[in-house]
């Protein structure tokens, strides 16, 4: 309506007056990414003139430096960092089917209960038996655990790595999908699989590896 740019000066106003939430958030980031965001007036007042896309520009630098440094010393995020080293749009979230599109989610940020996560939790998560398939693992987790104690036992750990291209259980899907994608998954250039050119057929294979796992719907 026409009103609607004083309704929004006397609420600007008021929040500048009070020093409300809104106001004194934006005053901080305002002089935390441009020093220069507070003009001196020759009555003494201060007056907020930012330069929105300097401050916009040092946000997403600043994000980017926090991202970069949160991914690398995370413990969690190995597969993460396998395929994406770059903070760019993913053409996996442009999916329409929100399920498989949420299934990729879960493999590429490690948030699964595949055994690789699920074992660092409880009271024994050192116990390197508790993150091994249980497909290519003997289901004595006692014998395992004596094993995995010899310098020469290799356990074979249910990761990302494991469920996407070496897991025998799923080799039938695996053999299902294209030549492209196969030969991909078997190089294991996993970062690749997340391209435009294969992400829709990925989005395929990755739902019905979980389906098979964790018969989810």
């Amino acid at each position: 309506s026409a009103d609607s740019p004083q309704i929004v000066r006397h609420a600007f106003i008021e929040q500048l007056n009070l020093g409300l939430d809104w106001y004194t958030s934006t005053k901080i980031l305002c002089e935390k990414f441009d020093h220069n965001a507070f003009t001196h007036q020759r009555n003494g007042t201060n007056h907020l003139k930012p330069n929105s896309l300097l401050i916009k520009n040092r946000i997403k630098e600043w994000f980017k430096t926090k991202w970069n440094s949160a991914r690398r010393t995370s413990s969690k995020l190995t597969f993460y960092n396998l395929i994406k080293d770059e903070l760019c749009y993913e053409p996996y979230l442009q999916l329409r089917d929100h399920k498989k599109a949420k299934t990729l989610a879960w493999l590429r940020t490690s948030s699964h209960r595949l055994n690789v996560e699920t074992g660092r939790y409880g009271t024994r998560n050192t116990s390197i038996h508790r993150r091994v398939c249980d497909f290519c693992s003997s289901g004595d987790k006692d014998t395992l655990e004596l094993l995995f104690n010899l310098p020469t036992t290799q356990p074979i750990i249910e990761n990302e790595e494991h469920f996407l291209a070496d897991c025998p259980k799923y080799q039938q899907l695996r053999d299902d999908r294209g030549m492209e994608l196969r030969e991909l998954l078997r190089v294991k250039n996993f970062r690749e699989i997340f391209d435009e050119r294969y992400i829709l057929e990925t989005s395929n294979f990755v739902f019905k590896l979980f389906k098979m796992r964790f018969d989810i719907t």
